[in-house]
């Protein structure tokens, strides 16, 4: 689905019955530490990505307080790497329906 909200929170995409969440985090907007934080030749974070990064952390502690797998992607590695996230996408949803279907009663 795409616009998962659970407690109150956006995920911006999901498949409940596996317990599996994506987020897509901008590499501006959430901060990307290849771009920003700490170091040589990154920017410092705003007000922004500090309150996003919050958020995101938040986000990341219920999911997995409730059993939720939660793939994060920054847009840097969309971008240079697409296949790499589809891969990854695609066997967590093989990992998840295989466990989604050891545990399914069967009729």
């Amino acid at each position: 689905d795409y616009c998962v909200i659970l407690n109150h929170m956006q995920f911006d995409f999901g498949i409940k019955p596996l317990h599996i969440l994506i987020e897509i985090q901008g590499d501006y907007w959430h901060g990307n530490p290849r771009l920003f934080g700490e170091g040589k030749g990154r920017r410092r974070l705003n007000s922004t990505q500090t309150s996003k990064n919050i958020k995101d952390t938040a986000k990341r502690k219920w999911a997995e307080d409730k059993g939720f797998t939660l793939l994060e992607f920054w847009e840097y590695d969309i971008n240079h790497n697409p296949r790499g996230v589809i891969r990854k996408i695609k066997d967590v949803i093989k990992l998840r329906s295989n466990r989604y279907n050891q545990y399914r009663p069967r009729r």
